[in-house]
C-alpha cells in the first residue's frame, strides 16, 4: 500500500511541476464539449457511484484545452470521490455571473468540509480527510489551482460539512 501511495505521489508531484512549467497554448475551447468528454472518460466511476450529473450550456473560452480537461476531471472526480454514502451523488455544472465576470460552478451534495478550510484545500499535500477514509495524496486541488493560474483564472471553494461543496 505504501509503495502504491508513494508511486501516486511521485506521479502527482511530477504532474504539478509540469503544469507549472507549461506555457499555455491558448485556443478556443468549447467547455460544453470538453465537459461531456470528461464525463465520458469518468463513465465507470459515475456508474459505480450512481452519480447524477447535470451540465448546463457552457461558454466557449480561450485557454489550454489539455489543462482545462485536467481541471474538470479533477473537480468532477473529487465530487464523486467525496460523496456522502447515505445519498445519491448529484453534481451540477453551470455557468454563473459573478459581478461582471462569467464563472463556471461545479456544485455537489458530497461530504463537504469546514468553510475555514477552503484556502487550505488548494495547498499541496494538504488533506482535509484521512487516508483511511479517502485515497489520494492532497495534490489534486493544487493541480486545479495551478491550471487556473495558467489560464489567468481564479479558483475558489465554498463548502458546508454534510451538505456539499461548490468549486467556482
Amino acid at each position: 500500500k505504501a509503495s502504491k501511495r508513494m508511486t501516486g505521489l511521485v506521479q502527482d508531484v511530477l504532474q504539478l511541476s509540469r503544469i507549472a512549467q507549461v506555457k499555455p497554448n491558448l485556443s478556443e475551447v468549447n467547455l460544453t464539449n470538453l465537459v461531456d468528454d470528461v464525463i465520458d472518460e469518468l463513465a465507470m466511476r459515475i456508474e459505480e457511484s450512481d452519480a447524477n450529473i447535470t451540465v448546463s450550456a457552457l461558454p466557449i473560452v480561450k485557454g489550454n484545452s489539455g489543462l482545462i480537461r485536467q481541471l474538470f476531471a479533477n473537480l468532477i472526480g473529487n465530487s464523486i470521490k467525496y460523496r456522502d454514502q447515505s445519498r445519491k451523488p448529484v453534481i451540477i455544472i453551470n455557468a454563473v455571473f459573478k459581478g461582471d465576470s462569467l464563472a463556471i460552478a461545479i456544485r455537489d451534495n458530497g461530504i463537504g468540509f469546514e468553510p475555514d478550510q477552503a484556502e487550505n484545500a488548494f495547498e499541496p499535500f494538504n488533506r482535509l480527510h484521512t487516508h483511511g477514509d479517502y485515497s489520494g495524496n492532497g495534490i489534486g486541488l493544487s493541480i486545479c489551482k495551478k491550471v487556473c493560474e495558467q489560464q489567468n483564472w481564479t479558483l475558489y471553494a465554498d463548502s458546508t460539512p454534510d451538505v456539499g461543496s461548490v468549486f467556482t
